[in-house]
């Protein structure tokens, strides 16, 4: 019997999966039972999009790290070698905390931004087979990549953790290569808080030049460290006047201003997983103390964090600060005329 494959489909495994197969790289995992696991995958439109990215090289684009923004990646893996291969894949460009367990990874991505997760479920050190459903349920803007031995007996589990969220997979020396890890971080990443706040924003405001965007996007990606212009002008790698025509050109509200929307939107995000608390948001945001926070979102809003996290979105912020934006920019023309 031949496997029918989604046409977009051109690798698995590095395996031929018609009936005559006869091998082609050193796995734990008879033929017969990733035969098996795929048909099953492939046959459950929800997994296609989601696990198979890390199994298979496709023909279509794939997005890639941009520079200019840190990505920040937590990870736990029990198998020195696969923490060795994503340090090679990913170390040079993005930045990766190491966690030993369970409470390390919760703790991290509590206090930190973290862009994307990287976890071996099976392993020993107090994760368990649940830390997908797990992370998904309390972090949801947060994308999470599993990294572990494929064996025929997760085959259950790798179905049960395409469901729960995960957004992709790679396979201890079957595929794992530099190309393959860091293809896959950059699938994650692209679902990233910070990326879907973005996307937000882009729909709002589609007219914006790929400047203002790298320059947003910038802003978005460092919105924890970023307190002042100048600051975020030298990470965008800008001269001051350059960074100010920028925004006056595209006809939106000062730098300082966008600025204290954009750590408004991640916060707002932030606070969308049911894990992170408002104190957690104070610490990752790098507030001197709570009540600045408070502060700032009473002057930006007029209510609380803890009214906001009920009752705003980040979709509902983005709205808001497009239509600031277009506001702004009918000013501008009108003085102009």
């Amino acid at each position: 019997m031949t496997l029918q494959r989604p046409s977009y489909i051109t690798e698995v495994f590095d395996l031929d999966v018609t009936d005559d197969v006869t091998g082609g790289v050193q796995s734990p995992l008879p033929v017969a039972s990733a035969r098996a696991f795929l048909s099953r995958a492939f046959g459950r439109n929800l997994m296609v999009p989601k696990l198979v990215t890390g199994l298979v090289k496709s023909n279509r684009d794939e997005p890639e790290h941009r520079g200019g923004e840190r990505v920040q990646i937590v990870a736990c893996l029990s198998e020195r070698r696969a923490r060795v291969r994503l340090h090679e894949a990913v170390g040079s460009e993005y930045a990766v905390a190491w966690a030993r367990d369970w409470d390390e990874i919760e703790a991290l991505v509590r206090k930190m931004a973290v862009d994307v997760i990287v976890v071996d479920p099976t392993h020993t050190g107090g994760i368990g087979m649940e830390a997908i459903p797990r992370l998904r349920e309390r972090y949801p803007s947060v994308p999470v990549v599993i990294y572990t031995e494929f064996r025929a007996e997760l085959a259950e589990s790798l179905i049960a953790w395409g469901d729960a969220g995960a957004c992709g997979a790679a396979f201890l020396d079957q595929s794992d290569s530099e190309w393959d890890l860091k293809r896959l971080v950059n699938v994650a990443s692209a679902r990233s808080a910070a990326e879907q706040v973005l996307l937000a924003l882009e729909r709002e405001l589609p007219d914006l030049s790929e400047d203002v965007r790298r320059v947003l996007r910038v802003g978005l990606y460092e919105a924890t460290s970023l307190h002042t212009v100048e600051a975020w002008s030298k990470t965008a790698g800008l001269s001051r006047r350059r960074f100010y025509r920028l925004f006056s050109d595209a006809g939106l509200p000062t730098p300082k201003t966008c600025l204290q929307w954009l750590r408004l939107l991640y916060a707002a995000k932030s606070l969308s997983d049911p894990g992170v608390s408002v104190e957690d948001v104070v610490f990752r945001m790098r507030y001197s103390a709570p009540p600045n926070f408070w502060t700032h979102v009473r002057n930006m809003l007029g209510i609380s964090p803890t009214q906001m996290r009920w009752s705003v979105t980040a979709e509902d912020l983005a709205d808001r600060f497009a239509q600031m934006c277009r506001e702004n920019a009918r000013r501008m023309a009108g003085s102009d005329e």
